[in-house]
């Protein structure tokens, strides 16, 4: 199968793909099927970056995921060398020169990459919670930089979950949060985490914890007034004890 290797050295631009565009920065390295490229662009001059096609059965690197590669200048100085050798028709020397700049694309990316993983995560999770009220999965990719596609792609292989599903179970976090610390009404809640209606709030919150908004606050209020009534109750113990 065919694939290309795009690595961003300075600069940045765009990758046109049938399924979206995607940003390509400064150190980022992307892999992608060769058919499912059109074109790319430049977002600010100058823009310089390797490109490579080529075939492979087994990838040491996912597809379709971006990468941050650490600056390293042998990285670049077995590129220059791999293309050099294929201009100059010697197949066997850049084949082998290109298996190594993979072996090291992979190790550079090994601990990088769940660096990676965890700020790109905090990020997209900290994006989530400042826009409780109004947020979109096409704004979070933009934030991120990668389109709505990928982003659904890293949080599924991340989480295991949805971008929208992540964002509702923070939505109910926050709601619930809010009945238990605060005396808000239920229908300014509602407004506040964006709701079009308490109706609708009130059934994401059920589908969510399994009971009512009004009847998650009074239950947590009877709790309260147990353990009140309980430590009084210990304190007249104590009291008659002594």
């Amino acid at each position: 199968m065919g694939y290309i290797a795009v690595l961003t050295v300075q600069g940045e631009g765009v990758l046109l793909r049938r399924t979206g565009q995607q940003p390509l920065r400064s150190g980022e390295l992307f892999l992608v099927p060769a058919d499912d490229v059109r074109g790319y662009h430049t977002q600010e001059a100058p823009w310089c970056f390797y490109w490579f096609e080529f075939d492979a059965e087994h990838l040491p690197l996912e597809v379709q995921n971006l990468y941050q590669l650490p600056k390293k200048e042998y990285h670049l100085e077995l590129c220059d060398a791999c293309l050099q050798h294929m201009q100059a028709g010697h197949w066997d020397c850049a084949s082998a020169l290109f298996t190594a700049v993979m072996h090291l694309w992979h190790v550079s990316c090994g601990a990088s990459h769940r660096q990676e993983k965890g700020l790109f995560m905090d990020q997209a999770i900290g994006y989530m919670k400042q826009h409780l009220e109004d947020m979109s999965v096409r704004g979070l990719a933009e934030q991120m930089h990668v389109n709505e596609r990928t982003l659904r792609n890293l949080f599924y292989r991340y989480i295991g979950s949805s971008p929208i599903q992540v964002f509702n179970r923070l939505r109910m976090e926050a709601a619930a949060e809010a009945l238990t610390r605060s005396h808000k009404s239920i229908g300014d809640i509602a407004e506040e985490l964006g709701f079009s209606s308490q109706f609708y709030f009130s059934k994401a919150f059920r589908q969510v914890y399994h009971v009512s908004p009004r009847g998650y606050r009074n239950a947590l209020n009877q709790r309260t007034k147990e353990a009140i009534q309980l430590e009084i109750s210990l304190e007249d113990t104590n009291s008659t004890g002594s």
